[in-house]
């Protein structure tokens, strides 16, 4: 299963709420860590051909929710999808 495409295109794309949990080996700002995330979807997106205005305004609220946080070693993001396109983002 480490080896097969279809197995994670699954995971990723499936129609159930996913958590992921991000915690900080090394300081980082919320505006380094949010950047470098917008940075790579952007890239992807509009490599794919699906960036438009609608991910552009996802990606300024992104960079907001980020602005003012800090990540010192050991702390976390939490992220929490919903099938229907939501995201929860909480810090610990």
């Amino acid at each position: 299963l480490t080896e097969s495409v279809p197995f994670f295109r699954d995971i990723v794309t499936g129609a159930f709420e996913k958590f992921i949990k991000v915690t900080m080996k090394l300081p980082l700002t919320g505006q380094q860590y949010s950047e470098k995330v917008t940075e790579n979807c952007v890239a992807i997106w509009k490599s794919l051909g699906i960036y438009t205005d609608c991910e552009a305004k996802a990606v300024e609220k992104f960079l907001e929710i980020f602005k003012e946080e800090t990540f010192p070693p050991g702390s976390s993001i939490l992220f929490a999808l919903s099938p229907t396109g939501s995201l929860t983002v909480a810090f610990s």
